[in-house]
């Protein structure tokens, strides 16, 4: 029965791994099928006494290793369980202590005595060019383990995977394609109105983090304060990102498969007016505007109704159609898939680390492949990576570590951008226009295809969404090629605790793109673009039906079209070409020296660090394939002195001085210091010797002060004087009626400035860390301020200057803010373990400085409002009568108004509106999150574990997507596309709850109240359920006899739900209908051990 229960729990494991990982055989996961005699045991009971230093502790859990069965200590401590043999080993836990583990043998009483957990007081966390333990360390840093990113629901990039772990991180993710989700990250909010992106770093190397494989993370830190960023110098202005890999350990080999199968559906849909109410609005603009040759005819509307009553309408009917195009060119559920094999291990020599993973991310939109191309979003990764150490002697360590990426990514054949060489950004007008037509395109104007066979389109041959994903195929390949070299040296024969180390690393990275693009006339995501393939529009007078129940067609161009013209049409379905481009390519080099010292003299412990660091850049210039950037060197002389007494009284000094070509010789490098003191109350004996004690196990009062730069946001020779040439009209014009043109022509460039460097950042951080109740709450809380000064921007100049202004350090900022983070930890009756989290921050900022002129308004003023302040028009309401139109201040638009349009503010009281920029308002409100929180709970219960994590943000303000707002905007040409809210557009009878202002037809009258105002400006604010896994693990008492350390399934989400006041047809975080859509995750997968 035994071996009966092994081999099917071992089968069933394997089974459902190969569903989800059907490349994998058996030889290659080293299973042994044969079969295992079990032999029966006698039981045994045991009891005892668990205790520590201050008497019985009740509560203790006491399990059986490897089941989930087990007894709790009574009131006095004592227990009593039976087991199965004297094997078998005894598990004793207790949260704020240290696990026990204890073989029964032939002993039937055994008494434990529990110590505290230290593990708190030992952890280190990841600081620049070293590690240090949490318990003394005064920097602001926080750390997440590799763990907590594997529990993120399947996402595809760290970055947006760390979204809500930690306070002072802001991610936002814009986009659901795949391969371009990468999240934009701030730390503790903005500090410039430039990039405020931190620096990255892969095991101590500047690299990209997001498509590092997360099973091969072992923690991420986030560096926050002058105390942490110091020693980065002229790069740590905005903070730190640290992503540290998993290393192999001197234990036996353990082998690791991850598999997961998921599925992804868009996070929001949109929501149309159905199409009769759509025509009936239509004709109130109409009316509104006076354009009484635009009305639909009654006949029409009529004929319509009665359809829709019959049910005689969908997408392929000839005289009714109704597409609804967000579901016919996007699939119920999209598909993605992620593996991950690794192997870590070692012995005294050498400890290794390998890794191998694959991601498989597929597309939401329904499209076709062909045999010339495919059509589809998709993105392919592949992941290695391996990490080796070899002990040389006793004193000498080589580690190694070689790792990188290749990813493939898909998509149809529009451009991204102009130009041979695509830049591949997400901003490119053909990208803006292929997603807008999802929401735009006509869903009543013609059907997918005529019953004849033939594809509809529009009046201008276009909107046909089949054929928008139908025009080639565009891949873009990239390559990243990690290599490390580290040498560590003891020098305990010169003094005891030097030692050195030594590290060189080498980075390339490559972007080729192939691009094969259909028809030689396709003109791709352009609006107004003609295809070959033929497809006809007809339009229909519903006056005169037929008496087979179809109506006659209109007369001209007005009911029959074929597109393209028959007079210039080409070959079909040929592909015009096939090309390779470099896109991007470059390499990194980093050469890295340290020497460090640790010694403890009694309750005195001393650290000292000198490195040395330096950088060499190469890469393609911008949009070139073949020419060189000049080469980029960065320099750094870094130091690090550390004191602690008796683990009480904490002393850090940083200190960089650090080197940037961007400036002039004599300008390129600074000193940048920072200090830093600790204070653990707990440790002092007045607390240890009391009461007090038992409740406070540490309390610690950290703070920081110092200085650290930014030279990222400056170009390269600013202090030098530029000149370009050639030009549409180069050279010297001579003569008159025949005319030459001899020599080129020459432009003066920005005027150079010999005084530009780097911003400088002033940064002060007083913080506050605890643990209580045996380490059941947990918690910490900073208080931050930061001064930036010497912001480079153009300094405006006279017009008499003559020439382009220059860059000068003239900006400056200020910003403040708080940090929150808490925790709980607790058991409830014998097995349920559970834990729960939160985390806050907040944080604001204002412009001292920003070259604000001397007669500018000081409403006008960017001197005390927030960086990146957006400027609206004032909406005060809605006029609701001509005498209010008339009688209010002018505007050139009073003409056209009617009641209920928007009356705007003029705000600087001269009478008119609408003149010039300075009746916009400077919003208070920001366009990116003020407040972030995030708050996660778990628990486990025998063989069950449970997480969920809920991530919001507050305090920020975008603008609706015009597509996803405003209604009729295309009924000039017969699309007549409205939403469902257009019922409470302002009229007479509605003024009273109206939401949206009154209907127009004309172009110019809507487009007066589609101006960018407080109305569009709206709150985008939002509450997430970012992440839920659900997870079973089979008894090991099963899995423990065929060979697996491990197994579990689980289920997992991402994006599940979303409360928010924004519009409800688009995403809050993304706020654009010109990307792809953002997506929620559903997955299921498999983790074993062996």
């Amino acid at each position: 029965m035994n071996l009966f229960i092994n081999q099917t729990v071992k089968h069933s494991c394997l089974f459902i791994f190969f569903l989800l990982l059907p490349s994998v055989s058996h030889a290659e996961l080293g299973v042994n099928f044969s079969a295992q005699n079990i032999a029966m045991q006698q039981e045994i009971v045991v009891s005892g006494t668990v205790s520590d230093v201050n008497g019985e502790l009740p509560g203790v859990n006491v399990l059986i290793k490897g089941t989930s069965q087990g007894v709790v200590t009574d009131g006095n401590g004592r227990f009593t369980i039976a087991v199965p043999g004297k094997e078998t080993i005894l598990q004793f836990s207790f949260i704020g202590y240290a696990t026990q583990e204890i073989e029964v043998g032939n002993r039937i009483a055994i008494d434990v005595l529990l110590t505290e957990n230290v593990q708190e007081i030992e952890e280190v966390v990841v600081v620049g060019y070293a590690v240090q333990k949490k318990a003394t360390m005064t920097g602001a840093v926080t750390q997440v383990k590799g763990d907590d990113i594997l529990k993120s629901g399947a996402v595809t990039t760290i970055s947006q995977a760390i979204q809500g772990l930690m306070p002072g991180v802001t991610a936002t993710v814009e986009s659901g394609k795949p391969g371009r989700e990468a999240t934009d990250i701030l730390i503790r909010g903005k500090g410039t109105w430039h990039s405020s992106s931190p620096l990255f770093l892969v095991d101590g190397v500047e690299r990209n983090i997001n498509d590092i494989d997360p099973n091969e993370i072992a923690s991420i830190s986030v560096l926050k304060d002058a105390a942490a960023t110091a020693v980065y110098g002229v790069k740590g202005g905005n903070g730190v990102i640290i992503v540290t890999t998993k290393r192999g350990t001197d234990q036996r080999p353990s082998v690791s498969l991850n598999a997961n199968f998921g599925f992804k559906q868009p996070t929001v849909m949109p929501e149309y007016a159905d199409y009769v109410t759509s025509m009936e609005m239509w004709n109130e603009a109409a009316t509104n505007d006076t354009q009484w040759n635009m009305l639909i005819p009654e006949s029409t509307i009529a004929a319509w109704k009665n359809a829709f009553a019959t049910g005689n309408y969908g997408p392929y009917n000839d005289y009714f159609p109704q597409v609804d195009w967000w579901n016919e060119m996007i699939k119920p559920l999209g598909q993605q898939q992620q593996y991950n094999l690794n192997i870590q291990g070692g012995s005294n020599f050498v400890k290794y680390f390998v890794s191998f993973g694959y991601l498989n991310e597929g597309d939401i939109f329904r499209t076709f492949k062909n045999k010339m191309y495919d059509p589809a979003f998709w993105y392919k990764r592949y992941n290695w990576r391996t990490n080796l150490d070899f002990n040389l002697t006793k004193s000498t360590v080589l580690s190694v570590n070689l790792a990188g990426k290749q990813g493939n990514r898909n998509q149809p054949g529009y451009r991204t951008g102009a130009g041979a060489i695509d830049p591949d950004t997400d901003t490119g007008v053909y990208q803006e226009a292929f997603f807008k037509n999802i929401y735009e395109t006509e869903r009543n104007t013609f059907p997918i295809r005529w019953s004849d066979g033939t594809y509809g389109a529009g009046f201008t041959g276009d909107g046909n969404l089949r054929l928008n994903f139908d025009r080639g195929q565009r891949m873009y390949k990239y390559y990243e090629n990690f290599i490390d070299v580290g040498l560590k040296q003891d020098l305990d024969f010169i003094t005891k605790g030097l030692s050195t180390q030594i590290k060189f690393s080498y980075t390339a990275e490559s972007e080729t793109q192939s691009i094969i693009q259909l028809l030689k006339l396709a003109n791709f995501g352009g609006e107004g673009s003609y295809t070959n393939i033929i497809r006809y529009y007809r339009g229909y007078d519903y006056s005169k039906p037929l008496p087979n129940g179809g109506y006659e067609l209109l007369p001209g161009e007005n009911g029959y079209q074929r597109f393209p013209n028959p007079w210039y049409q080409s070959d079909s379905h040929l592909v015009d070409y096939d090309i390779q481009n470099l896109g991007g390519y470059g390499r990194r080099m980093h050469y890295e020296a340290t020497l460090n010292y640790a010694r403890t003299f009694g309750p005195h412990a001393v650290t000292a660090l000198g490195v040395f660091d330096r950088y060499e850049n190469e890469a393609l210039q911008s949009g070139s394939s073949t020419n060189m950037k000049y080469q980029e060197r960065e320099e750094a002389w870094v130091t690090r002195t550390t004191y602690t007494y008796g683990e009480r009284y904490l002393f850090e000094f940083n200190g960089a001085y650090t080197g940037s070509m961007r400036f002039a010789p004599g300008k390129r490098f600074k000193f940048f210091p920072s200090y830093s003191v600790g204070w653990r109350i707990s440790e002092e004996p007045f607390i240890k010797k009391s009461s007090i004690s038992n409740v406070l196990n540490d309390l610690k009062v950290r703070y920081s002060v110092g200085t650290v730069g930014y030279d990222r946001n400056a170009s390269f020779f600013t202090y030098v004087q530029t000149y370009s040439m050639g030009g549409a009209n180069s050279g010297l014009l001579l003569g008159s009626s025949t005319t030459n043109r001899y020599g080129p022509f020459i432009t003066e460039g920005k005027t150079a400035n010999v005084n530009a460097t780097w911003e400088t950042s002033y940064k002060d951080n007083l913080g506050l860390d605890f643990r209580l109740l045996n380490s059941k709450i947990t918690g910490s809380f900073d208080f931050f301020k930061e001064k930036r000064e010497g912001i480079l921007m153009t300094s405006t100049k006279p017009g008499w200057f003559g020439i382009k202004d220059p860059d000068a350090n003239i900006g400056r900022t200020k910003s403040r803010g708080l940090e929150v983070d808490l925790g709980w930890n607790s058991t409830i009756g014998n097995n349920f373990r559970y834990w729960l989290k939160a985390n806050f921050s907040t944080s604001e900022n204002r412009i001292i400085e920003r070259n604000d002129g001397l007669l500018e308004e000081e409403y006008r003023k960017f001197a005390g409002k927030p960086i990146d302040v957006q400027r609206r028009l004032g909406v005060a309401g809605y006029y609701t009568s001509l005498d209010d139109i008339f009688n209010y201040t002018s505007n050139a638009e009073q003409r056209r108004l009617i009641p209920g349009d928007f009356m705007y503010i003029d705000y600087n009281a001269d009478g008119v509106v609408l003149d010039n920029e300075t009746d916009k308002l400077l919003m208070k409100e920001q366009n990116y999150p003020r407040q972030t929180y995030g708050w996660s709970l778990g628990g486990s219960w025998k063989n069950f574990d449970f997480s969920m994590m809920w991530y919001g943000v507050s305090g920020v303000y975008k603008n609706i997507a015009p597509e996803m707002l405003w209604d009729l905007r295309f009924g000039r040409t017969g699309n007549y596309s409205a939403y469902p809210d257009v019922v409470n557009r302002w009229t007479p009878e509605t003024a009273s709850y109206a939401t949206k202002p009154a209907l127009h037809s004309n172009s110019d009258s809507r487009m007066y109240n589609e101006r960018s105002s407080t109305y569009v400006y709206q709150s985008a604010s939002y509450l997430r359920l970012k992440s839920v896994e659900l997870s079973y693990s089979l008894d090991k008492r099963y899995i423990d006899k065929v060979g697996m350390s491990k197994c579990q399934l689980y289920v997992s989400g991402n994006n599940l739900l979303t409360f928010t006041q924004f519009n409800k047809s688009i995403d809050p975080e993304s706020n654009k209908a010109t990307l792809y859509p953002m997506v929620r995750r559903y997955n299921v997968g498999i983790r074993v051990g062996f």
